[in-house]
C-alpha cells in the first residue's frame, strides 16, 4: 500500500528536520471499503468489482474526502448460471467497455502518479544522503570526530532509499499487470455483449 510510502517520508522529515517540507508533501488518497467478508479495507486502489457496494475516499490524515454511496447491480441481458464468475463480475461492475476504459485510465492514472512521487521522495533522499556524506567528508578531513547520530543517519536515509526503490518497482509491476488485466476485461466484456444481442 502506498501507506508504506507516506511512512518513509515521514521518517526522513523528521530525521532531517523538515527543512523542505514541500518536497515530502503528499496527496495521496485511499480507499476506504467493506470486502466480500464485511471486513473493512484501506487501500490506494478498490477493486472494481467492489465499487458498487460504496466507499469513502480519505487523504493520509484520514480525512473523509467523498463518500461514494452504494449503486445498485447491473442485470445481466442473460442467466447468471451460464457465466463465468469473472463473466457476472464484469456485469456487475461495468455497464460498459467506456466503463472499463474509464476505471483503467483512473487506477493506471493513479498508480502513475505514486510512481512519479516515489521517484521525487528518492531524488529527495540522494540530496540529502549526498549532503550529510559532504559533511562527514569534511569532518574527517578537518582531523574531526564524525558525530554518532550522522552516521546513524547516512545508514538510515541509503535504507529508506533502498526501500523507495523497491517500492517504485513493485508499482510499476502493478501498473503492467493492472494493464494487461483491464485489456482482458474490455476483450471479454466485448464477447459477452456479442453474445448477448444474438440470444
Amino acid at each position: 500500500m502506498i501507506k508504506e510510502n507516506g511512512i518513509f517520508v515521514f521518517i526522513l522529515v523528521v530525521l532531517l528536520g523538515a527543512s523542505s517540507p514541500s518536497v515530502f508533501a503528499s496527496n495521496d488518497i485511499y480507499y476506504v471499503f467493506k470486502d466480500s467478508r464485511g471486513k473493512t479495507l484501506i487501500q490506494d486502489q478498490i477493486p472494481p468489482e467492489m465499487k458498487h457496494k460504496g466507499y469513502k475516499i480519505v487523504n493520509a490524515n484520514g480525512v473523509t474526502l467523498e463518500v461514494v454511496p452504494p449503486q445498485p447491480k447491473s442485470q445481466p441481458d442473460f442467466a447468471e448460471n451460464e457465466l463465468q464468475p469473472d463473466d457476472v463480475r464484469l456485469l456487475q461492475s461495468y455497464a460498459s467497455v467506456h466503463d472499463i476504459e474509464s476505471a483503467r485510465d483512473n487506477n493506471l492514472m493513479q498508480l502513475s502518479e505514486i510512481i512519479n512521487s516515489t521517484e521525487n521522495n528518492i531524488r529527495a533522499f540522494e540530496h540529502n544522503l549526498e549532503f550529510m556524506q559532504q559533511r562527514k567528508r569534511r569532518l574527517l578531513a578537518a582531523g574531526l570526530p564524525v558525530d554518532e547520530k550522522l552516521i546513524k543517519d547516512i545508514v538510515l536515509v541509503k535504507e529508506l532509499i533502498v526501500k523507495n526503490r523497491e517500492y517504485m518497482e513493485r508499482k510499476r509491476s502493478e501498473h503492467t499487470q493492472l494493464s494487461t488485466s483491464y485489456q482482458k476485461d474490455i476483450a471479454r466484456f466485448k464477447v459477452i455483449q456479442k453474445q448477448s444481442r444474438q440470444r
